[in-house]
């Protein structure tokens, strides 16, 4: 598990590092198809919200004692950097970003003559 943890997280600081490469002036078609694939990856990732959902669950089931502190280090970094892509997102597309609340599964009733 830290180890899928780790690689989501070089994944996203790669994905940070591809969408900083300036296209302003580039005379390259390469850079600014680079920078489109950038950013449609950062649209999945963030309206996908299962990277998101991931990083909150590795943070939720580190339980002190029983997982090494590796673990809580390493889903800590991806969670640091989910929100610092959110912020860049938010910023170079000057409006607010929405993401889907994960809806709870509906518990079945029970009827009155089963238990």
């Amino acid at each position: 598990m830290q180890a899928g943890i780790e690689c989501l997280t070089q994944l996203l600081t790669l994905i940070e590092a591809m969408s900083s490469i300036p296209t302003d002036g580039a005379t390259d078609g390469d850079a600014v198809v680079l920078r489109e694939a950038t950013e449609l990856l950062q649209q999945q990732l963030i309206y996908n919200g299962q990277v998101l959902d991931a990083a909150l669950d590795g943070l939720r089931a580190y339980k002190e004692g029983t997982q090494a502190l590796a673990y809580l280090h390493a889903c800590v970094h991806l969670a640091y950097a989910i929100m610092k892509m959110l912020e860049m997102w938010a910023k170079t597309k000057g409006r607010e970003t929405y993401v889907r609340k994960r809806t709870k599964p509906r518990r079945k009733r029970r009827t009155k003559g089963h238990l």
